[in-house]
């Protein structure tokens, strides 16, 4: 087990409750132990907006609730590896977007903006793109198609249309 992995799992497994097995899961990890398991963390990765996601997805799928095991053991072992792969996959949750591909970013009228790394103004091909995973390919992928520079913000190219990696759920391995 990992440095990290130990940590994470040291500081979930210490989590005191009252409320008995039916605890929710942000009731057993608090926003000192978030904190303590991601300090650095950025936007969009926040304490309460974890807690509203897994409220909402457990309140939406009452059959395939997350971190709902059935003793207080389980569901601090189910948030420990998960906020463990989370970490992992998001550089400690400071990576809200690929590096790469939003290297240097700017928000313009609500609507974020990229340069990627490299890119000197102009249209771009992406290199993330496979001309073999199409939106209709099995599985999916990107529309290879030249993304033209920002009109709206000069220099840099609408995030929207960049793939910017898989996000923080993810697998980079066997787990």
């Amino acid at each position: 087990m990992s440095y990290y992995s130990k940590t994470i799992a040291a500081t979930i497994m210490a989590s005191k409750i009252q409320i008995g097995l039916t605890a929710a899961p942000c009731d057993l990890l608090t926003q000192d132990a978030f904190d303590s398991i991601a300090p650095y963390a950025t936007f969009p990765y926040s304490y309460s907006g974890f807690c509203t996601a897994v409220t909402d997805w457990n309140t939406n799928n009452p059959s395939n609730q997350i971190f709902m095991g059935t003793t207080e053991a389980d569901q601090k072992a189910e948030l420990a590896a998960f906020m463990g792969n989370i970490r992992h996959e998001s550089d400690d949750l400071k990576a809200a977007r690929e590096y790469y591909m939003c290297q240097t970013r700017t928000t313009v009228n609500g609507k974020v903006y990229c340069k990627p790394s490299g890119y000197n103004r102009g249209p771009y091909n992406d290199p993330y793109c496979s001309a073999f995973h199409t939106p209709s390919s099995n599985p999916a992928g990107c529309a290879c198609s030249t993304i033209p520079e920002s009109t709206t913000a000069p220099g840099y190219l609408d995030a929207d249309l960049l793939f910017l990696g898989r996000g923080s759920i993810q697998l980079s391995w066997n787990y």
